[in-house]
């Protein structure tokens, strides 16, 4: 399931199940050319504020190590 989860429609929020109906939290990015033009501010951001900074980046999915990283991120880069 792929839920929308921002007004502008940046990010999307896929459904993965890790084990026992757990689910990585996690952001798939929707709009390439927002991220084409922020990719080394949130990298920056990232590498501040995230324990495996932009290591948690695969191209355009974005996995969290928590919930509440993934608020966060949403928080400075979603409105």
């Amino acid at each position: 399931m792929i839920t929308r989860v921002d007004p502008q429609g940046k990010f999307l929020t896929p459904r993965f199940e890790v084990q026992n109906n757990q689910f990585q939290p996690s952001l798939l990015i929707a709009d390439y050319d927002w991220w084409d033009a922020h990719t080394y501010e949130v990298y920056e951001w990232m590498d501040e504020h995230l324990t495996n900074g932009r290591h948690q980046n695969q191209g355009m999915l974005i996995q969290f190590g928590n919930e509440q990283d993934r608020l966060m991120f949403l928080m400075r880069w979603g409105g």
